[in-house]
């Protein structure tokens, strides 16, 4: 057997050190023209500046988890070439101060006073990907604007409101 040359061994192991880490430090991004997702951004500060770009902001918050869905959205900064109908799906999870709660839920109806956060499947898949959880076995109460696909569902003790505004 031929005797073991170290520079290409060190050689290999220093281009294979390389690839790895450019492997693991390039994250593919789930954006399109289309669809934002806040698994694109790193921090809740540039979860929450993105997001407040795109909604109705009613108070302060300081975490958000989102899917947003809009035909005409163009998240990628690329150029659409024919606007789509107006169809949107918004949703959002927010920490917000439990002082502020009612300024997102103004106008809107309570039609349940009490959910489970894994009775709302879009409440249920924003918690999981929330930092901040819903404490365990906290019960929420569920609102929707009269007239309108706009909900919430809220969870005081936790400080988290998820909405889901919805037009197709």
């Amino acid at each position: 057997m031929p005797p073991i040359d170290r520079k290409k061994i060190k050689f290999i192991l220093v281009i294979s050190s390389f690839f790895l880490l450019l492997s693991c430090s390039t994250k593919e991004k789930k954006t399109t023209e289309t669809t934002l997702y806040s698994d694109d951004f790193e921090t809740a500060k540039k979860r929450v500046e993105e997001l407040k770009k795109h909604i109705t902001v009613y108070s302060d918050f300081s975490d958000a988890e989102y899917e947003i869905l809009n035909v005409n959205g163009n998240f990628t900064n690329e150029r659409l070439t024919i606007p789509g109908a107006s169809s949107w799906d918004y949703q959002f999870v927010i920490k917000v101060e439990k002082e502020n709660i009612e300024k997102w839920i103004s106008g809107m109806v309570l039609l349940d006073s009490i959910v489970y956060r894994d009775s709302v499947p879009w409440v249920s898949h924003l918690n999981n990907k929330m930092t901040t959880k819903i404490y365990t076995n906290e019960v929420g109460e569920y609102y929707k604007r009269k007239g309108d696909s706009n909900h919430a569902v809220v969870f005081r003790n936790s400080g988290l409101l998820f909405r889901r505004i919805v037009n197709l």
